[in-house]
């Protein structure tokens, strides 16, 4: 394991005088679901030394691509941190040219109290109101979910005008009988990423002393190009040289079982614990960048970053969705969607 990008900020619970520092180290490998990650530590520091409330890492992103992620200063009393939006399993190997992926929205960081533990909230700043578009908005009043009753809008967004940027944002709440539900963005080719919550208690979320959790899932494995990473394959690099990948494995690491669905490191789900929002009624804001997804709910005490890559060719984004709900009743309300305008280095706000 390595670290890389180490860092430290003070943050103070709302309401309090009394601040926490929290220590950022960003790992390789180590994280949940394989590869990197930017995992943290909540405690107190003297000038001297750092003492970390546990011994238990915690991640303040339970994507797979949020990495590298680096605060700045001179900010007053905010902090602000952006992060890398790819992983070490398959960065080289990533299907795009001239880059390597990109990063992710800055984000505000916060910190909240859950059962007497201190957790980190990450949520984009502020000044990412600016890429809304006030000329393409879709609004949907308050609609139910039943097992026979779902909820799909198609085009969106429509035209050339369509950048493939968009922020989805709204309020979700489920009653008892209700156990998995959620919403599947995909595009006309069948390319699809699945957003979904799942309320079975999940043994993974013990080791954070988070009991009877259950999480929220988003599978990626059929939003498009997957394959650069089959395991025995080989794959070209940006230069154009062949060069092999991992070896093939049947051994089962720790990474694999905790993921959902596991296939290889790009083909697969991941998950955040639903016990840390402590609420019935969740807020929901999606943010899609072409390929990339930032989740956050509830002000960003749980997000998730993980990259796609569509593969089709005529219609590459994802512009309809589709709400549904496999038992109970579930409630939909304040649903607004917006297409993002590409950012302005005039913008100075």
């Amino acid at each position: 394991m390595q670290y890389e990008c180490p860092d430290m900020v003070r943050l103070f619970p709302a309401g309090s005088s009394t601040s926490k520092w929290v220590f950022i180290a960003n790992i390789n490998p180590g994280a949940p679901f394989g590869g990197s990650a930017t995992e943290y530590f909540t405690g107190s520091f003297d000038g001297t030394t750092y003492t970390s409330d546990h011994t238990f890492p915690k991640f303040m992103d339970f994507g797979k691509d949020h990495y590298a992620a680096v605060t700045y200063s001179n900010l007053e009393d905010r902090q602000l941190i952006i992060p890398w939006a790819s992983n070490w399993n398959y960065a080289k190997v990533a299907p795009t040219f001239q880059y390597r992926s990109a990063n992710g929205l800055p984000r505000e960081l916060g910190i909240f109290k859950y059962k007497g533990d201190y957790w980190v909230s990450s949520t984009p700043c502020k000044e990412t109101e600016l890429l809304l578009s006030s000329a393409e908005v879709y609004t949907e009043a308050d609609f139910i979910l039943t097992k026979k009753k779902k909820k799909i809008i198609k085009n969106i967004f429509s035209g050339s005008s369509y950048t493939g940027m968009v922020k989805i944002d709204f309020y979700i709440e489920a009653n008892s009988r209700a156990k998995k539900y959620g919403f599947t963005y995909y595009n006309d080719e069948g390319e699809k990423v699945d957003f979904f919550f799942d309320r079975k208690p999940d043994k993974l979320w013990q080791k954070y002393s988070i009991i009877n959790s259950g999480s929220f899932v988003m599978d990626r494995r059929f939003s498009g190009k997957h394959n650069f990473l089959d395991y025995g394959a080989k794959v070209w690099d940006i230069n154009g040289r062949e060069q092999p990948y991992f070896p093939k494995s049947k051994t089962v690491y720790l990474y694999q079982y905790q993921s959902y669905k596991y296939v290889n490191p790009f083909y697969l789900g991941t998950k955040m614990p639903l016990g840390l929002l402590n609420s019935k009624k969740t807020h929901v804001e999606i943010y899609y960048d072409r390929s990339l997804f930032e989740v956050f709910l509830d002000g960003g005490k749980l997000a998730m970053t993980n990259s796609v890559f569509p593969a089709s060719s005529t219609n590459p984004y994802y512009n309809h969705i589709k709400f549904y709900n496999e038992k109970g009743t579930v409630k939909i309300s304040d649903l607004k969607i917006y297409s993002l305008n590409p950012p302005s280095t005039s913008d100075t706000t």
